[in-house]
């Protein structure tokens, strides 16, 4: 990077996220739970994500939204914000980035009163053309809509640690594109740090290749307007693994960055195990940079964080902090059971060391990234930990990686 274009980046400052934003209703299961879901759509998975000790994610239908809906009134569920989008731009916001232009074409009560106001900003068209205001005000001025829900099911793990089913509805809303967003984002990516996007393992199939499209225009949009935009597309669990490929193919060349879950990973590679293990992530993220060529592939684990990146590309040690960074910030989020602002980070997390040493080693041309994850005295939040993770990962990486 010349001297010019970095004092530009140094200049630039906050993130354009999207895409979905939701609710997450949570409760821990137990037996009696369980014998009021039998019979149900869900049940049988339900029960297999539990025996395996593996989370899981689903759709289902109406019916089951509305029995879900009364079950878990009745188990008096737990409220906090959910889907990839909200979660990964709380996180940047709460670290003290701004503005974070949050993709949010439905707002409600209970969702501003849980993202970050001084950082996250909603577009919002008017008589003065499209404002970016705060959440609080946001909601004021537009008014409520139907919220998304997901229901989480959080349960213990045989290893002492938690994870979680969640069944999803409305799935047509997930990806859902805000033309005030899409305008003022391209308008203001010239000024930005980077940019996320997420949710596409939420679309249903009759809809994936159209919005896959319709994202696809706006991000070249973003990267035409600012070419050093430090952009990272976060996977998830797909049922059809087809679209995920589908999408990175037509994401070519626009990415900086790909994350996902070890399970994710395995599966969009098409290998069936439950072995997650760095030397198997090392070759199959080799493979993706192969076909999709982004700059880096980033893989979260409950026990370790790998990235994979070519050979002469961007510097090791940088890639090795940002993956360390965004660990830090996770587990300061489980333990403390909401998003950590930067000072809460090192209080929560004390003198605590990484469970293991990062290594750094090239193989065939690529350079192969391991760090440990922080040994956690407490687990309060186990949802969301993976997007946590992202966010303080991209943060991160945008300004060391990006050149700032």
């Amino acid at each position: 990077m010349g001297e010019e274009a970095e004092i530009a980046m140094k200049k630039r400052k906050g993130f354009i996220v999207g895409f979905n934003l939701n609710l997450d209703a949570i409760v821990h299961v137990n037996n009696e739970l369980l014998d009021e879901l039998k019979g149900s759509e869900i049940y049988e998975d339900l029960c297999r994500s539990i025996n395996e000790g593996v989370g899981h994610e689903i759709s289902a239908s109406e019916a089951t939204i509305f029995l879900l809906s009364r079950v878990f009134e009745a188990y008096n569920a737990r409220f906090r914000l959910g889907g990839n989008g909200g979660i990964i731009a709380n996180t940047i916001a709460t670290l003290g980035e701004s503005p974070v232009i949050l993709n949010a074409p439905h707002l409600s009560a209970r969702v501003v009163e849980q993202l970050n106001s001084d950082g996250i900003r909603i577009p919002l068209r008017s008589s003065h053309g499209i404002e970016l205001l705060d959440p609080v005000s946001a909601l004021s001025m537009r008014g409520g809509s139907d919220e998304l829900i997901h229901f989480v099911f959080e349960f213990e793990t045989e290893k002492g640690g938690k994870e979680r089913f969640i069944v999803n509805g409305g799935l047509e809303r997930e990806v859902e594109i805000d033309p005030a967003f899409a305008e003022i984002s391209t308008r203001e990516a010239k000024r930005m740090k980077g940019a996320v996007i997420s949710g596409f393992h939420l679309l249903p199939d009759e809809m994936c290749e159209d919005k896959i499209s319709e994202v696809a225009r706006l991000l070249e949009a973003w990267k035409r307007e600012n070419p050093d935009l430090f952009t990272h597309c976060e996977l998830g669990a797909f049922r059809n693994f087809r679209l995920a490929h589908r999408l990175l193919e037509e994401f070519r060349g626009m990415l900086e960055s790909v994350g996902m879950n070890g399970e994710e990973l395995l599966g969009l590679s098409g290998v069936h195990s439950p072995d997650v293990n760095p030397d198997t992530i090392f070759e199959k993220a080799q493979e993706l940079l192969g076909l999709y060529e982004p700059g880096l592939v980033v893989v979260h684990t409950e026990r370790f964080m790998a990235g994979v990146m070519r050979d002469e590309g961007y510097d090791p040690d940088a890639f090795a902090d940002s993956l360390d960074f965004g660990a830090r910030v996770a587990a300061a989020y489980i333990m403390k059971g909401k998003f950590p602002d930067i000072r809460e980070i090192s209080a929560v997390l004390g003198g605590c060391r990484p469970t293991s040493e990062r290594v750094i080693e090239k193989r065939d041309g690529f350079v192969c990234v391991t760090t440990g994850v922080y040994p956690l005295p407490s687990l309060v939040q186990a949802v969301g930990r993976g997007d946590v993770f992202t966010g303080g990962y991209v943060l991160r990486a945008s300004e060391i990686l990006g050149g700032d």
